[in-house]
Parts: structure tokens; C-alpha cells; sequence
């Protein structure tokens, strides 16, 4: 396989900040250093308070459209190895204790809530399941700063991203499997360890003929996109009784849309981003045995009391040329 250059994939959030998932804790963690280096040191690190939820939750509101998003944080330890190995101050441990320490979650004070942007990119949890052994993947947007400092008056959750489509279908929904005029596009993204990751996309309706008409199964191309969080389920009203309001609970549930808005002309083979279809059905074996082996390990640590496998990815369907999997045929 030829080398494969790292896909573009940012994000950029603007919102206020509705909740903050975050606390300070005591712990003895492994820092790793250059070359290897590893140090056991008890030290202060700021983590996630529930794992299960994510380190922010933003809302961004377009036009009256809110959107809550929630965005992923590595904890970050007191400490860190510099390239010789010995222990220093960590930047990021500072940066998020004045984020612990200072900004407003909307959930305590609506009215001195703190505005925030976000930095960060697109990338996915990866995971067995401990009870049935099925491989899961969850895209999750993973940020790397976060500030209040500067932050446009606009609300915003853009992105952009590159790779190539795997597959290109029509969107349906209910038994009858009815087309809702939006399209489903699977992309197949490359990290810095040229490992790929399937990521699903919406084209909107009125997009979907020019999309169509734009690209093919198979081409390298770059995308840009918005984060949208949708309830699916109504409100519950509430009738007779007494009160000073109605209750605002809602049944159903939220999804979490990635929503294409434009995109630039396909990739050719000169460009440094361009990947070859052949290239893309050694990766896709790749990540198969990739997901073999962690089902298979997990299988034989049924009965070993160990942390559950680390992991990150997602997926998408026109034709492909590097497997099955759509309308428009693939190259791979």
C-alpha cells in the first residue's frame, strides 16, 4: 500500500455552554514520553465525572434551530514527559482547570452562561460488547481546545472532512421502506496511522441531484458539513390540573446528524489527499482483521475482570469499488 496522507478533519463549534461533565480527581496514571518512555506518578487530573456522557454539551442555535452537541476531552493530567523523559507542568491541565473553575454552565445560570468555541474533529468510539461480543461504533466529535475568549457572535457547528465514497444510496424510512428525497454517503476517512474509519453523511433534498450529478463511488473528495441534533418524538402537553407552567419534557429520542452543505471538486490523482481505490480494499481487509481481533480478544478475556477494548469508528452507501454496499456501483 502506498503512503497515505492523513485526511483533512476539522470542527469548530460555537455555542454557550449548557453543560460541563468534569471534575478533578487524584490519580496514579502511566505518562508516555518519547520513545517509549512510560513513568507511574500519583498526580491532580481533570477527567469526566460520567463516562458515559460527554466532557461538554453546547448549544448552538441557527435561526431559531438549537442543536446540543456534545463534544469529547482526553483527561488531562497535572503532569506530562518531556522529550528527555522528565516530569513538567502540563499546559492542558491548566487550561481545563480554569475551565473547571470558571465558566458558567447554562444549567446552573442561564442568564451568565459562558459563550464558548470548541476546536476539535470527527472521530468515533469503537468498542465489543461485553454481553454479545458485537463490534460497536459511535461517531463522537473529540476536541482538543476550548475557549471563551474571542468567540464569534454567531452560532456555528461547521466541519470539514476528506476521504473517498464507498457508497452513495437513497435515504428511506418505515416498513415500506419509503424515500425521504435525502441521500446516505458513506465515506471512508484515513487517520495519521493510515488506518480508515467509515463515517455516514446527509445530503438534504435539495442538494441530493446536485450531489448526485457532482460525484461518484470511488472518488476522493472533500466535504463540508454541520452538526445537527434532532428530537425525534413529541412534546408532552400537559391539560387541566394546576401550575405556572407546562412541563417542557419531551418523548422520543435525539439523533445527531452530520449534514453536508457544499463540497469542492473530486480530488485528482496528483492531489496529496487523492487515494487510490486499490489502496482502500488493503485498508478495508486491514480493518476487518482489525475488528476480528478485538471480538476474538474479548471472547478470551470473558472471564478476566479487564477494561473494555479501546477503540473509534462509524459508516454509510452509491456503488463501490472497494466491497458491497450501495445503488451507484463501487470501485472497491
Amino acid at each position: 500500500m502506498s503512503e497515505i496522507k492523513a485526511s483533512i478533519n476539522n470542527c469548530q463549534i460555537c455555542g454557550v455552554l449548557k453543560e460541563m461533565n468534569l471534575e478533578e480527581i487524584t490519580k496514579e496514571v502511566t505518562l508516555k514520553g518519547a520513545n517509549g518512555v512510560e513513568k507511574k506518578v500519583t498526580c491532580q487530573q481533570i477527567a469526566k465525572k460520567e463516562f458515559k456522557n460527554p466532557t461538554f454539551l453546547i448549544e448552538v442555535n441557527r435561526d431559531g434551530q438549537i442543536s446540543d452537541i456534545g463534544v469529547d476531552f482526553f483527561p488531562a493530567s497535572e503532569k506530562k514527559l518531556d522529550d528527555n523523559g522528565q516530569l513538567i507542568d502540563n499546559p492542558n491541565y491548566k487550561a481545563m482547570k480554569t475551565v473547571l473553575e470558571n465558566y458558567v454552565p447554562k444549567i446552573k445560570d442561564a442568564e451568565n452562561a459562558t459563550r464558548v468555541k470548541v476546536d476539535g474533529l470527527l472521530g468515533v468510539n469503537e468498542y465489543v460488547s461485553k454481553d454479545t461480543y458485537e463490534f460497536k461504533s459511535f461517531p463522537q466529535i473529540n476536541g482538543f481546545r476550548i475557549t471563551s475568549t474571542n468567540v464569534p457572535e454567531e452560532d456555528i457547528a461547521d466541519c470539514e472532512i476528506s476521504g473517498i465514497i464507498r457508497s452513495i444510496i437513497p435515504e428511506t424510512k418505515g416498513e415500506d421502506a419509503e424515500e425521504t428525497g435525502r441521500l446516505k454517503v458513506e465515506l471512508y476517512t484515513f487517520n495519521r496511522n493510515a488506518e480508515t474509519t467509515p463515517f455516514t453523511f446527509i445530503v438534504e433534498a435539495d442538494l441530493a441531484d446536485d450531489f448526485n450529478s457532482f460525484y461518484e463511488v470511488g472518488q476522493s473528495v472533500k466535504l463540508y458539513y454541520e452538526i445537527i441534533t434532532k428530537q425525534v418524538g413529541a412534546k408532552k402537553t400537559t391539560t387541566g390540573g394546576f401550575g405556572r407552567r407546562e412541563s417542557h419534557m419531551v418523548s422520543g429520542f435525539s439523533v445527531t446528524e452530520y449534514s453536508v452543505f457544499r463540497g469542492d471538486e473530486a480530488f485528482d490523482e496528483e492531489n496529496e489527499y487523492y487515494i487510490n481505490p486499490e489502496d482502500m480494499k488493503q485498508a478495508l481487509n486491514e480493518r476487518d482483521i482489525k475488528i476480528s481481533n478485538m471480538v476474538k480478544t474479548a471472547k478470551e478475556n470473558k472471564d478476566k475482570p479487564k477494561s473494555s477494548p479501546k477503540g473509534a469508528s462509524s459508516s454509510g452507501a452509491k456503488a463501490n469499488p472497494f466491497g458491497s454496499a450501495s445503488t451507484k456501483k463501487s470501485p472497491f
